[in-house]
């Protein structure tokens, strides 16, 4: 007897998240000089934090659980293959000063106050996830060689996983729509604040992502 697997929307995001880095590891493992162990391992410690904070809030943590499965898989990869590179780039080195200075507020907040505020990690975390994106988008502004077809598949997945928590399992366009319909108030202000603010990394995503997808075309 066969069975039926059907996946629900978390799982699907799940899965489409980690096959995002499916065309990476091909790539990786024909030019292994490509994988930067630096870039995963700090994308790592983002994702690890966001999936920490995200369900601690009670957010869902789907997409930066597939983050943290995918960087983790490139990093055994790179392992396994040998011939990779540790470059700290103008990317990482953003993105290590964010997770530097997220996790030492985080800290000090906490050894201060007896209260270990999630948000503020889940804040800071997106806000390094942030900084990583401009390198990116500067390089693909300026002359550069064409991207390949591999690796524009592995973001447009990533931004097809993202659109997927904000749509069906955050529902945040069905609950604003709900929101706006209500008299304005700044308790509706509040409540539309706190909606966004749940699907605020995969919105990050979806911004950032469809912002270089056609720049990485050009």
């Amino acid at each position: 007897m066969l069975l039926k697997f059907r996946p629900s929307w978390d799982d699907t995001v799940f899965l489409i998240t980690v096959g995002g880095n499916l065309p990476l590891a091909v790539g990786g493992w024909s030019h292994p000089s490509e994988i930067n162990t630096a870039s995963y391992s700090i994308w790592l410690i983002i994702a690890s934090m966001l999936v920490y904070s995200s369900r601690a809030q009670g957010a869902s943590v789907r997409l930066p659980l597939g983050f943290v499965v995918g960087n983790v898989s490139m990093l055994v990869l790179a392992y396994i293959r040998g011939g990779s590179t540790f470059n700290l780039g103008a990317a990482e080195s953003l993105a290590l000063y964010g997770v530097i200075g997220t996790l030492c507020i985080w800290l000090g907040h906490g050894a201060s106050t007896g209260r270990w505020s999630p948000k503020l990690m889940f804040y800071g975390a997106v806000f390094a996830d942030v900084l990583s994106f401009y390198p990116q988008a500067k390089q693909y502004i300026e002359p550069h060689e064409p991207m390949t077809w591999l690796g524009i598949s592995c973001f447009a997945m990533w931004l097809i996983a993202s659109s997927i928590v904000v749509i069906k399992i955050d529902r945040m366009p069905q609950q604003l729509r709900e929101i706006l319909q209500r008299p304005l108030s700044l308790q509706q202000l509040k409540l539309g604040c706190v909606v966004m603010e749940k699907s605020l990394f995969p919105l990050e995503q979806i911004v950032f992502i469809g912002l270089l997808l056609p720049l990485m075309m050009r």
